[in-house]
Order: structure tokens, then C-alpha cells, then sequence
């Protein structure tokens, strides 16, 4: 187990990502410990792959940068 039971934030590396099953989508977007993910690529492939986890239960964002993403995730662990 990655974290126990504690709320976590997660930044997802898409960026050599080629694929995301159906169930691994599922799995993600269930979870009720995490506060919020945020996606990381490189270009509209990688926001194409990440568009499935707008369904998530917690807020998701896809960005192009690495610091603008933990900036938004840090937002969301100080507010939790």
C-alpha cells in the first residue's frame, strides 16, 4: 500500500505513458483518499490520455509544466 490510509495528492507522469487501461482508470478515479491529480505530459497525446480522469471523484488538472503542477497540488493538501 502506498500511503496507509491517509489522503494524498498525485502527480502522474504521462509523459512516456502510451496507454491507460480501463480498469487502472477505474481504480485512480475511485480512490477516496485521494485530494487531487494532477497529470503531467508533454503535448495533446498526453491530454488525450489523460481526458478519462475528468470522471475522478476528486478534482484532476492536466498541466505542461511540473512546477505549476505540484503548485496546484500543494493548494489542495494545505486546504484538506
Amino acid at each position: 500500500m502506498l500511503v496507509d490510509d491517509a489522503p494524498y495528492a498525485i502527480l502522474v507522469n504521462m509523459r512516456e505513458l502510451r496507454s491507460l487501461s480501463i480498469d487502472a482508470r477505474y481504480v485512480f478515479g475511485g480512490d477516496p483518499r485521494v485530494l487531487a491529480a494532477a497529470f503531467l505530459g508533454s503535448g495533446p497525446m498526453d491530454r488525450v490520455l489523460a481526458a478519462g480522469s475528468e470522471l475522478a471523484r476528486h478534482p484532476t488538472r492536466f498541466f505542461l509544466s511540473e512546477s505549476e503542477a505540484i503548485t496546484w497540488l500543494l493548494e489542495h493538501l494545505q486546504e484538506a
